[in-house]
């Protein structure tokens, strides 16, 4: 199988799209993530995993806050998507002119999300690009039954000036990422 099938087969998944944001010292950061997976079949005690890039300035404060929320968008939030995906936290407030309230992790949690969940940090890992954050959901909550927003369809609504951002900035954050996961790749003996 060539590289360029692997690349078929994995565009064919649908991921949903979702804003994970966070609080620490002062400062609060959000970004889009599409690596967000339910990780535990015990009811009582959900777990997620989240990949963050360590590119993102929401990294380090998701780090020190030790949690983080997620939130699940419609096609209404479209905007939210090249708020939260395309902009850094490091530059403007995400936050300027939205709806939103801290939750018991002292997250900032957007109001009108169609579902959020409120998570705590157990453990991080190293995997070169990214880190990958086991947390554990401690509460959340559903405001809407609107469908949640996909990958597929934010690029169907996307305007040729919303895709050319997008691509011009995936290109940048994938040479970044190049050099990181080679790096990775030797120190952890990987081919």
């Amino acid at each position: 199988m060539s590289i360029a099938s692997v690349d078929q087969v994995l565009g064919k998944l649908d991921s949903p799209i979702w804003i994970v944001t966070s609080a620490a010292d002062g400062k609060r950061g959000g970004l889009v993530s599409t690596t967000v997976t339910s990780i535990s079949i015990v009811s009582d005690l959900p777990r997620v995993t989240v990949g963050l890039s360590k590119q993102h300035a929401t990294l380090p404060i998701v780090e020190e806050a030790g949690a983080f929320a997620l939130h699940q968008i419609d096609e209404k939030h479209l905007d939210w998507v090249w708020r939260f995906g395309t902009q850094s936290s490091r530059d403007v407030d995400k936050f300027e002119g939205l709806e939103w309230e801290a939750d018991e992790n002292g997250c900032p949690v957007l109001t009108e999300a169609i579902a959020t969940l409120h998570c705590r940090v157990n453990a991080f890992f190293d995997i070169g690009d990214r880190q990958i954050c086991l947390a554990s959901v401690t509460g959340g909550n559903i405001q809407s039954d609107a469908k949640a927003l996909g990958m597929h369809r934010m690029l169907e609504l996307a305007s040729e000036k919303e895709l050319g951002i997008l691509s011009l900035q995936l290109k940048s954050d994938a040479g970044k990422d190049r050099v990181l996961i080679e790096q990775f790749g030797k120190s952890h003996k990987v081919s």
